[in-house]
């Protein structure tokens, strides 16, 4: 069997890290009162017709060389994480030659005000560096990060995008990637 052409074999520690990120929000996105319920779908938006307009591809709402200019890493095109559980959203990942460093994007179209405070929650308590603390990310309505892990949570419109930049980027990488998903879902 010949492997697909756009998948490539990906660093252990990528794969981890992206699946911490991935369980970690969809275990703060259902209740534990709860748990075992199925997720109320959330009403799309529509276009003028009143027809919906489908939720954006995650894959989309950043480029290669976005990533470029934010982070310095040269990556291919996005790839969307297909067995990610759906309370996580529409996931996608970019990755670096080494497949060590990388960026994960998760999408949640409506509702996005309960799933970012589920979100804060869920990583309050910890101290110092791993802690929430809010930011300023314009086209946003409301963000937090936490530092330690790359990660940054966005309301944009009433849709929750979380970003989380794996390996060896600073602290304003993020930031200036969650402001290119902003200006990509406006």
């Amino acid at each position: 069997m010949t492997p697909h052409p756009t998948r490539r074999r990906r660093h252990p520690g990528f794969v981890a890290a992206c699946l911490a990120i991935t369980l970690g929000a969809a275990a703060c996105s259902s209740s534990s009162d709860d748990a075992t319920a199925p997720a109320t779908p959330t009403s799309p938006s529509t276009t003028s017709t009143g027809a919906p307009s489908p939720a954006p591809d995650p894959c989309a709402l950043l480029t290669p060389a976005q990533i470029e200019a934010g982070t310095g890493w040269t990556v291919g095109q996005g790839v969307a994480d297909d067995d990610a559980p759906d309370t996580a959203g529409s996931v996608c990942n970019w990755e670096d030659a080494s497949a060590e460093d990388g960026v994960h994007l998760q999408f949640h179209e409506g509702d996005a005000a309960t799933v970012f405070d589920e979100r804060r929650r869920s990583l309050t308590g910890r101290g110092g560096a791993r802690e929430p603390v809010d930011v300023e990310v314009d086209g946003t309505t409301d963000a937090f990060q936490v530092v330690a892990e790359g990660l940054l949570a966005m309301v944009v419109d009433d849709d929750y995008v979380q970003l989380s930049v794996i390996g060896g980027a600073n602290e304003d990488d993020h930031l200036q990637l969650g402001a290119d998903v902003a200006r990509a879902l406006r």
